[in-house]
């Protein structure tokens, strides 16, 4: 394992019985984007130790609301999401820095990233 990750580890029995080992986090925990800056995708991975609703969003650098990138019931685990740097009209943003926000609950986490084209 590596610092600063702790974890349960589960076997889950898929519909052909067969076993997948699954990681559920003790905790939540929001990574950095990476890559950060970036062209022309950036991934956010968060941590769930439960089953929760998530929202992550991005911000332009005054505080409006490009994308919503995800928002639905996701299950414990380890989830990765991407940023392509789409708008929720599906035009490409311009250069610049971004805001993100991860929400799971109560938990809420924000970050930047840079987009350069």
């Amino acid at each position: 394992m590596t610092k600063g990750y702790t974890s349960s580890l589960v076997l889950v029995v898929d519909s052909e019985g067969v076993g997948v080992e699954e990681v559920i986090p003790e905790g939540f925990k929001v990574h950095s984007p990476y890559p950060n800056p970036f062209n022309p995708s950036t991934a956010i991975r968060y941590e769930l130790p439960n089953n929760s609703h998530v929202e992550v969003v991005v911000y332009d650098i005054l505080g409006r609301k490009v994308k919503i990138i995800e928002d639905s019931y996701t299950s414990a685990g380890v989830h990765e999401v991407v940023w392509n740097g789409i708008d929720n009209n599906g035009e490409e943003v311009s250069s610049g820095v971004y805001l993100f926000k991860v929400k799971a609950g109560e938990f809420i986490k924000q970050g930047k990233m840079v987009l350069v084209r």
